[in-house]
């Protein structure tokens, strides 16, 4: 099992917060909706495909995936599916390439029905699923830490840059396999916050104080 260290700069008892509060810049951009690249959702009709426990080895048949999309699309004007399958997707860490071939098999058959995939799963989160604990003690680097003792809990930090290589590497092999785009849960620190070095040196860096 791997092992991390989470070396923190403490500061002076009673200092967290003498520095001048500042908040980070936040610029907003508001592009006209009709020249975003996902125009075309916005008045696409959707919908769902799968459920969040599917295991995405429901289709290996392909004669199967047909019958079953012909039976899901028939009289109706569809655009867009949302695929639900494996939602946890971290805690399928033995899957990850059967998975990407699933994906990729469906958004094949839906392309040439001239429908789009949008692919809907959990970014961070690590359930007590298949391989979700085997997850979080093999990166364990990766995880949250929680705020008052530093302790791992079952989420990925989304502050963490080797997490966020791995996803993003992981989102562009799932457009490659052609993936139209994304609904991603939880990304974000859930349920109390997150104290590793990463968030930490990230508030300092940004508020001025000491977290």
């Amino acid at each position: 099992l791997s092992l991390s260290d989470n070396t923190l700069d403490l500061p002076v008892p009673g200092t967290e917060c003498d520095a001048v509060p500042h908040l980070p810049p936040a610029p907003v951009e508001k592009p006209s909706e009709d020249e975003l690249p996902s125009a075309w959702l916005r008045r696409a009709n959707m919908v769902r495909f799968l459920s969040n426990t599917s295991t995405l080895a429901e289709f290996d048949d392909p004669g199967h995936l047909e019958r079953v999309l012909d039976t899901l699309l028939a009289g109706r004007n569809v655009q867009v599916v949302m695929l639900s399958g494996m939602l946890s997707r971290h805690a399928y860490c033995g899957h990850v390439e059967r998975g990407i071939r699933a994906v990729g098999q469906i958004a094949t058959a839906l392309h040439r029905r001239g429908i789009r995939l949008i692919d809907h799963h959990d970014a961070t989160l690590l359930w007590n699923i298949v391989g979700g604990y085997r997850t979080l003690a093999e990166r364990l680097d990766e995880t949250i830490r929680t705020r008052d003792g530093s302790l791992p809990a079952y989420q990925l930090c989304p502050s963490n840059a080797g997490f966020r290589r791995r996803y993003l590497d992981y989102l562009r092999r799932l457009v490659l396999a052609g993936v139209d785009g994304f609904q991603i849960d939880e990304l974000e620190f859930w349920s109390h916050g997150c104290g590793c070095r990463h968030c930490r040196e990230a508030f300092r860096r940004d508020t001025g104080w000491t977290m």
